[in-house]
């Protein structure tokens, strides 16, 4: 079985289980690589393919081809994309294997790039600062403490 037959089977596999918000992120997210080896039996994609599909899409030079909402855009893809259509091919082919399509999952050793820790947006010191001096008892300035400590909203 191809590919592309396999991502047909994919997708049915997951209307009525996951939101369509999902399977909308499985179709933009696995796009490329039914581009580029749609036609290839499953069961002979190995490791070094999906290392090659890696390094295209490092090297894309335009952002947002073929994206619904968006136009066209010079510039590499982000980290953070990249490691989303990785993500994407992972569970597609594991998803291969848990159906006996595939023997082998060669997504399983496939290594991700790392993504960007990013810190949560708060509020400055200088403004916690004062509300914790104008708080009225104890309670308050504890309820403040956590929810500065804890970067809750």
């Amino acid at each position: 079985m191809d590919i592309a037959t396999c991502f047909s089977s994919f997708m049915l596999s997951m209307k009525g289980v996951k939101s369509p918000a999902t399977l909308k992120w499985y179709q933009l997210k696995l796009h490329s690589l039914l581009l580029v080896m749609g036609d290839r039996e499953a069961r002979k994609v190995t490791l070094q393919d999906l290392r090659e599909w890696r390094a295209k899409l490092a090297d894309q030079a335009i952002r947002w081809e073929d994206h619904p909402y968006r136009k066209p855009k010079a510039g590499a893809l982000s980290s953070d994309t990249i490691h989303g259509h990785l993500r994407a091919a992972r569970r597609f082919f594991h998803w291969m294997q848990i159906e006996g399509i595939i023997k082998v999952n060669p997504a399983q050793h496939l290594e991700l790039p790392p993504i960007k820790r990013r810190l949560r947006k708060g509020i400055k010191e200088s403004e916690r600062d004062k509300m914790l001096q104008t708080a009225a008892s104890a309670r308050d300035f504890a309820i403040i403490r956590i929810l500065a400590d804890t970067a809750c909203r």
